[in-house]
């Protein structure tokens, strides 16, 4: 099934290297496999995303023994009543996203370099701000050390790199 959607992306590419047959379907090869890499690595962002919402709807409701508890899946920052509708509007936009670059096309596939450039740099902040906030929670509060509390700062993380994936794509493939 993966290797028909590779030869059918191979197959579909057009390239004119001085005429040279080898070289052209070697890049086109080179090509649909960073494209396969970029989408295993996006729906992977994004399923994990879905999980984390899933796994703390599931603490909040039902109260499973077998997950953390509430209170380490979330900074209390937003009331949960809030975060909830806007992680869902996330996962929505994630879909949409990943959707677009899995037929590398439509209004969230990436292409202009200004908007590339934008992504990386957002996304640069925004994983380094969850370094540093890391870094200051385990300051403060050292009995948590390594995982305690860290639940939030790993799917920030997972956020930003799919946005790093997003900025990157059309300069990698």
């Amino acid at each position: 099934m993966i290797s028909d959607f590779i030869v059918e992306i191979v197959m579909s590419k057009q390239y004119s290297y001085h005429n040279d047959p080898y070289r052209s379907i070697n890049a086109a090869f080179q090509e649909t496999v960073m494209h396969v890499i970029y989408l295993i690595l996006l729906w992977s962002c994004l399923i994990l995303f879905i999980l984390r919402v899933l796994g703390q709807i599931f603490v909040a409701i039902y109260h499973v023994p077998w997950l953390p508890p509430m209170s380490e899946w979330y900074s209390g920052v937003m009331p949960y009543y809030q975060l909830l509708p806007a992680q869902f509007i996330i996962i929505m936009l994630m879909t949409m996203i990943t959707y677009d670059f899995t037929r590398a096309s439509g209004f969230f596939f990436i292409t202009k370099p200004a908007t590339s450039t934008a992504l990386i740099f957002f996304s640069v902040i925004y994983f380094s701000t969850m370094v540093i906030r890391y870094i200051i929670k385990m300051t403060r509060h050292p009995e948590k050390r390594w995982f305690g509390g860290t639940i939030p700062i790993v799917f920030h993380s997972v956020l930003a790199t799919f946005l790093f994936l997003c900025g990157t794509y059309s300069r990698v493939v």
